[in-house]
């Protein structure tokens, strides 16, 4: 895994789904991530080095690329001294091939590369005599700098994101018990199939998913259930429980634009002048007692409507906040509820021997990175 962590199960069947190596979920982000930045069909198991070149060896150096003063400058970064020359090689080429075809054929599709084509195409044009503007040397490496870093951070986040959902999910079987009853109650009410409109209506499907609390009243209709009760399930706005614990960044650097005069523990003030570079710790805040009383403890009930009104907005950003949010959020959310629908619609995910009770950080890591390995057991259901 890109994070160091492991997801392994001893049944065999599973060996072409979810293995120790090659994580289903894990190749159906980096799929279905690729499918949408480039409509370019990439699969981990058709390209080995490729996973083995992003998931092993050079993960540090993915994490020190990210972790380092470079990351304001990641374009630059990934595509010169931080990234493998192998790995640069293979996506500075997918992407060129892709490039050329389109502009060859004059085919035009609606995702991120398209946009990276028509913006690189409008400043050569309209800055053809202005050999100092950057973007006149918006070469074909920076469009594949640009792309891999989309679809670097699109699976590593959604992956990491699933991979501790179903880690929670583990160790806390009545929620997953309760979680598999609105899925299957959805399931039965699209005859099966995994339909977008049915995920937006299993209520707590988004209280265990979702990655940002919205305004209230947004919440999914309530679906038919033709299952077993489900219980209360609070009219809680759209949020998460799993990404409050583990958060896919546990920082964010921002630059100030206006002077602010920021409270100190002792009463008085500090000024944060305009340019000032700031860090604002998202793991930290997320585990603040003050805003999360037993902030280690999987407790739905935080996000219920009265709770969420008594902390202020800002103490839950696990993809950050504003005017400049995570544009993935949205992407990212969809593909972890499809792929949680369809790994608990077919198995039980249980804990085993050598399974974690708690997750350690490495402090020096940008993504949430366990020191642990997670070992989770997945049973096929036959009813």
């Amino acid at each position: 895994m890109t994070t160091g962590q492991t997801i392994t199960t001893r049944h065999h069947h599973l060996d072409n789904s979810i293995t120790t190596r090659h994580h289903h979920h894990l190749e159906y982000s980096i799929t279905t991530m690729h499918h949408h930045h480039l409509d370019y069909s990439i699969t981990t198991r058709h390209h080995h080095h490729l996973d083995y070149s992003i998931t092993t060896s050079h993960h540090h150096q993915f994490d020190q690329n990210i972790n380092t003063r470079h990351h304001h400058h990641l374009e630059y970064s990934i595509t010169t001294r931080m990234t493998p020359i192998d790995v640069r090689q293979f996506f500075l080429k997918v992407f060129k091939d892709t490039s050329s075809y389109r502009l060859k054929n004059n085919i035009k599709e609606n995702d991120y590369l398209q946009l990276l084509i028509q913006l690189k195409e409008k400043y050569s044009e309209a800055n053809k005599n202005l050999n100092e503007i950057w973007f006149n040397k918006f070469t074909d490496e920076d469009i594949a700098a640009q792309a891999l870093t989309f679809f670097t951070d699109g699976y590593e986040t959604s992956a990491n994101a699933l991979i501790y959902t179903l880690y929670q999910l583990a160790l806390n079987p009545h929620v997953q018990e309760k979680l598999r009853d609105e899925i299957t109650a959805g399931l039965e009410f699209t005859g099966g199939e995994i339909k977008y409109e049915a995920i937006q209506e299993m209520k707590y499907l988004h209280m265990v998913t979702n990655m940002k609390e919205l305004p209230s009243g947004k919440t999914p209709l309530a679906l038919p259930v033709k299952t077993k009760a489900l219980g209360h399930l609070n009219s809680s706005e759209d949020v998460t429980k799993s990404l409050r614990k583990y958060p896919p960044i546990t920082y964010m650097n921002r630059i100030c634009t206006k002077p602010y005069d920021l409270p100190t523990v002792s009463g008085g003030t500090y000024r944060v002048e305009v340019g000032m570079p700031v860090v604002i710790p998202t793991l930290a805040l997320h585990h603040d007692p003050q805003y999360y009383p037993d902030p280690d403890r999987f407790n739905p009930e935080r996000f219920s409507d009265d709770n969420i009104q008594t902390r202020p907005k800002y103490v839950y950003f696990p993809f950050g906040g504003g005017p400049r949010i995570c544009l993935g959020m949205r992407f990212g959310e969809a593909l972890m509820q499809c792929g949680l629908v369809a790994i608990l619609s077919s198995y039980d995910v249980m804990k085993m021997e050598k399974t974690p009770t708690a997750l350690t950080h490495d402090p020096k890591a940008f993504f949430f990175t366990p020191n642990e390995k997670i070992w989770l057991d997945f049973k096929k259901r036959t009813s």
